[in-house]
């Protein structure tokens, strides 16, 4: 072989040690795969609704002629039996009776207001913020005519200004206002008060002393009947309130009955449980339990029904009402959908170890039509775990396939 071709075989040698260097290099810093650090998610999710309260209610027979005066508050549990309010012949006699009650609470508190109470130790800003909120709370119920509240505000807010003056350092003088009631109780005692007759119960239940003409309709049982056409025509509604009738609500649990759209469906078909906060409501949130979500085939919305299992003197005059849904926080290892792959019938990922492709499975936990969340802290080392280099993208991915490194 001459010097000349020998030559010609070297540089192509090396040539060719360069291209194969330069492809490997090449892929190195160019791979044909993407991948990605797994890594911890939070889902979280709220949405909008207008919905109807349906309840199981009975009305009480309340046509006694007169002035009524009810013993018991909205949403308070009573017995068969029981009176819930006492009817006078007279609106002077009611008005009298009235004012008795309230100089009688009054009376108690300030006699009560004990030793304790008058201690110099209470935290000052702790009381300052409590009675700031029940100022607060006056303000609503006088604005939203919530007149049956009104009073017991008054009086906690009472005690609270005492606690805070003696708090400060400074004396309570009670005795005074003590004598002015004790007066006025009198006064009224000496006239006649009694009641002309009572009004009373058949049943066990929650009391609520008006009715809003949808007692023998807006029943458990029919949210699961209810369609969404009914329901939007429900919503136009004019709720009007009669004072002169009450009723018996016969359990706590009640149902609010809403429609929503496909994508909120889903989330309600996966939750058991979710939190409903209703708008301009001094309730707060309320945890409730999922009981159905269904397709309404005429219209195409969802119909979801939400149970709740708790009961105070607001919620047992709601009817119609505005709110929150907020669903569970989920948390997990998220996953696109695009790096879900298949193998031997399990749905997982493919990881990248030591330069080869391996694959773990995904425990989904919550997922969308863009990603799932895959549980975390498993305990078994097939399924993804935190902190794995799993690929996001890539063709020709194999278990066992080693991939380019220098």
């Amino acid at each position: 072989m001459s010097k000349k071709a020998g030559g010609v075989i070297g540089v192509l040698a090396i040539v060719l040690v360069l291209g194969y260097i330069g492809y490997q290099v090449y892929m190195v810093a160019y791979p044909s795969y993407k991948t990605g650090v797994a890594v911890a998610s939070k889902v979280s999710s709220s949405v909008e609704v207008s919905g109807i309260v349906m309840r199981d209610e009975t009305l009480i027979n309340a046509s006694a002629n007169g002035i009524k005066n009810y013993l018991v508050s909205d949403g308070e549990k009573i017995a068969n039996g029981a009176n819930v309010a006492e009817v006078y012949l007279s609106n002077d006699s009611a008005i009298k009776r009235l004012r008795l009650s309230l100089l009688e609470e009054e009376l108690e508190l300030l006699t009560n207001f004990s030793d304790s109470g008058r201690t110099a130790g209470t935290n000052i800003e702790t009381l300052s913020s409590r009675i700031y909120n029940e100022l607060a709370s006056y303000s609503m119920q006088l604005s939203e005519d919530e007149f049956d509240d009104v009073h017991a505000t008054r009086l906690s807010t009472l005690r609270l200004l005492n606690s805070f003056t003696v708090a400060a350092g400074n004396s309570v003088s009670l005795e005074g206002r003590i004598a002015e009631l004790n007066a006025e109780i009198s006064a009224i005692n000496s006239l006649s008060t009694e009641p002309g007759g009572y009004i009373s119960t058949t049943l066990d239940g929650y009391f609520v002393s008006l009715a809003d003409g949808f007692e023998d309709t807006l029943t458990m049982s029919y949210a699961n009947s209810v369609t969404v056409s009914e329901l939007r025509s429900l919503l136009k509604e004019n709720v009007e309130q009669n004072f002169d009738a009450c009723k018996i609500i016969s359990d706590y649990h009640w149902y609010y009955v809403f429609e929503t759209d496909e994508e909120f469906a889903r989330q309600f078909m996966a939750s058991s449980r979710v939190n409903l906060t209703f708008n301009y409501s001094a309730s707060g949130t309320l945890p409730a339990k999922v009981i159905s979500c269904t397709l309404d085939e005429e219209t195409g919305a969802y119909k979801v029904v939400l149970q709740c299992d708790y009961l105070n003197s607001e919620l047992s005059r709601l009817r119609i009402a505005e709110g929150t849904v907020d669903f569970e926080e989920y948390e997990g290892i998220k996953v696109d959908r695009s790096a879900l792959r298949i193998e031997n019938g399990e749905v997982g990922v493919y990881i990248k170890y030591c330069s080869a492709v391996t694959f773990k499975k995904v425990d989904i936990v919550y997922e969308t039509e863009e990603f799932i969340l895959s549980r975390l802290n498993s305990s078994d080392d097939e399924y993804l775990e935190l902190y794995d280099e799993m690929f996001i993208e890539g063709k020709d991915l194999y278990v066992g396939k080693e991939l380019a490194s220098l």
